[in-house]
């Protein structure tokens, strides 16, 4: 079956150059005007004709085909091109139609106000209310980091680990090196502990609560030292004592940079090593 050649460009209302995103456009829009639901069947044939050019158009190699004035099956029916370069339709020659465009959006504005008409905007109580509550948020922001700012290094200590608080006395044996490993919540500086931090004074046994019956372990070393351990987030010193503190209690103090400091107590009134 051969047909009245048609030029599809013409019949969707685009131009030749249009994209796919144009063409589909226009057929979405004839097929909504065009639908028998709506117009009954006198848009019938003219329906075939818009679905014939949107098989063509829709279709990159029956469109190129198309272009190049070979013949293209669409709906079932050889679609001949007109001989001659630009094809027509039944009106009469081709049109390239323009691209579809969009309707331009404007901002929206609210109105003008009338003369004489007042807004709430425009009443100073309101100006004022504004801005006193952004002064008090701004005090309250600056009051919670300040309050932040003023905890002390000895405020985010974490205790000892193998050590009881005080007042409690720590077993020990005189002369032995003892193991303290505490944290602050991650790296404060090879610096945290002020100079000559920690130290030790003579501490009434007294005074002290007793402890646990353990005695602390003692760790192969010749003298102090202090190191920080990243796998573990956690600061480790080792305190050397003296074998002469036998038969005595005494208190560590350690102090930190910032004057703060912490302590533990013990007790080396058990035997010698």
């Amino acid at each position: 079956m051969t047909r009245t050649p048609i030029d599809p460009y013409a019949t969707l209302r685009v131009g030749r150059g249009a994209s796919p995103a144009q063409v589909a456009r226009a057929y979405h829009r004839l097929a909504k005007e065009l639908h028998p639901d709506l117009r009954g069947d006198a848009t019938g044939d003219r329906m075939r004709e818009v679905n014939a050019a949107w098989e063509i158009l829709s279709d990159p190699d029956k469109r190129a085909a198309w272009d190049r004035g070979q013949p293209v099956v669409a709906a079932g029916a050889h679609w001949t091109p007109a001989s001659a370069g630009v094809r027509s339709d039944s009106v009469g020659s081709s049109t390239e139609w323009a691209p579809e465009r969009r309707p331009r959006r404007y901002a929206a504005y609210p109105p003008r106000p009338r003369p004489g008409e007042r807004r709430l905007t425009d009443s100073p109580w309101l100006a004022g209310a504004v801005a006193l509550a952004a002064i008090v948020a701004i005090l309250v922001g600056a009051g919670i980091f300040s309050v932040g700012d003023r905890r002390t290094l000895a405020d985010r200590f974490e205790g000892f680990q193998a050590q009881v608080p005080v007042p409690f006395l720590n077993r020990a044996v005189a002369g032995t090196a003892i193991r303290f490993t505490f944290g602050l919540g991650g790296f404060e500086g090879y610096d945290l502990l002020a100079d000559g931090s920690p130290a030790s004074r003579y501490y009434p046994c007294e005074n002290g609560a007793p402890g646990p019956a353990d005695v602390q372990a003692a760790v192969d070393a010749t003298s102090s030292s202090f190191a920080y351990y990243p796998t573990n987030h956690s600061y480790t010193y080792i305190w050397k004592t003296e074998a002469s503190w036998a038969g005595s209690c005494r208190e560590l103090i350690f102090t930190f940079r910032d004057a703060s400091s912490r302590r533990v107590l013990f007790d080396f009134r058990g035997p010698l090593p």
